[in-house]
């Protein structure tokens, strides 16, 4: 089947406003991914006159985190056509239809990530999102399907790639531009910020969804459930709890993600982004020089420093009865003990010294 010039190969999913096909260029010769809008999608003139302008100013986001838009077509049947992702996971290459794991949503299916893993991929949606929010665009419908995974730089590393831009919006448009169907939300209900159902959201909409998609990739669930926040009144007004096998510090970023007031959230989707990342990142200890008294502790052999001590405190007793002190008599009490952790001292530095092992013996 073909439509314009490019060749329907392969179902590749269903979309929220049509179906993705992988599809050859037939003028290019290159593969890609073929989004084709249903008619209910795009109907009527005013509609397609926003899905134009929409994939125009979703064109001009420019993000390596974001599927470049090679071609659109807004009259019979609507389609984009993007860059073709192959599956992330060498194990999956041969798998098509409902077995194919490319995106966030089939890697979750599997099992919860690693929180390094978790963070480090929505880091890379919460940079599409600043992208795109500094054109004043708000995609509107973050979600873990929406994420597809490819080969990341280094060895066993995700990129990222933030899909659907079909209902996006820009905020200071004028009036309603949304593509939508009357009486029905606009997004998935499970990720939907707050104000979202109120109409009266901005660009902060999209960073409570990004925390819900992190909340989701670390436990395998939807914080408030399919229905979302306070869904008709039957949803979920706090947050599922979260393992704890996910640092305190992390919950507490998705916590703040999620908070249902948008000017208690992140103002930006790369701060939650650097603030997740921050939470797993180790305490950095202190430059600081060791205590005399710790490097006493941690001495292995304490011999040599106690027997000196002692000698040390004879010694000053002597010296005292002697009225050798007599001009300094304070110093009798302190002779000892200045002994003992000059010695200890001495006897840690030679411990913390490199000993030559057997390879060392046999250079010359």
């Amino acid at each position: 089947m073909t439509i314009d010039r490019y060749e329907q190969l392969e179902w590749l999913g269903n979309g929220g406003m049509g179906v993705v096909w992988k599809a050859r260029d037939t003028r290019l010769e290159r593969l890609v991914a073929l989004k084709v809008l249903r008619d209910d999608a795009v109907a009527g003139q005013e509609a397609r006159a926003r899905f134009v302008r929409e994939m125009r100013l979703a064109a001009e986001i420019d993000s390596p985190y974001i599927l470049p838009i090679y071609d659109f077509r807004d009259v019979a049947q609507c389609y984009i056509a993007m860059r073709l992702v192959r599956c992330g996971d060498p194990a999956c290459a041969t798998h098509s239809g409902p077995e194919r794991r490319s995106s966030l949503a089939d890697e979750i299916r599997l099992s919860p990530l690693e929180p390094a893993r978790a963070v480090a991929i929505v880091r890379q949606v919460a940079a599409a999102l600043d992208a795109a929010h500094r054109s004043k665009l708000r995609h509107r419908d973050v979600k873990p399907s929406n994420v597809l995974l490819d080969h990341g730089f280094a060895d066993g590393s995700d990129h990222a790639y933030l899909i659907d831009w079909g209902i996006a919006h820009r905020v200071d448009a004028a009036g309603d531009t949304r593509i939508t169907r009357p009486g029905q939300p606009i997004g998935s209900s499970a990720y939907m910020a707050p104000e979202r159902r109120e109409k009266h959201d901005d660009l902060r909409s999209d960073i409570f969804s990004l925390a819900a998609v992190l909340f989701e990739t670390l436990t395998g669930k939807c914080p408030f459930g399919p229905l979302g926040y306070d869904a008709s009144s039957r949803g979920r007004r706090t947050p599922a709890e979260m393992s704890a096998a996910v640092p305190a510090t992390l919950r507490r970023v998705v916590r703040k993600g999620l908070d249902p007031d948008p000017d208690r959230r992140f103002q930006t989707a790369g701060e939650f982004g650097s603030a997740a990342h921050a939470a797993l990142q180790p305490v950095v200890a202190r430059s600081r020089r060791r205590p005399a008294v710790a490097a006493v502790l941690q001495a292995r052999d304490l011999t040599l420093p106690i027997v000196t001590g002692g000698f040390g405190t004879v010694a000053g007793m002597v010296a005292s009865a002697q009225g050798w002190l007599d001009p300094v008599p304070w110093a009798a009490g302190i002779i000892g003990p200045a002994v003992f952790g000059v010695a200890s001292l001495a006897g840690s530095r030679r411990e913390s010294e490199p000993r030559p092992g057997p390879e060392d013996a046999t250079r010359t």
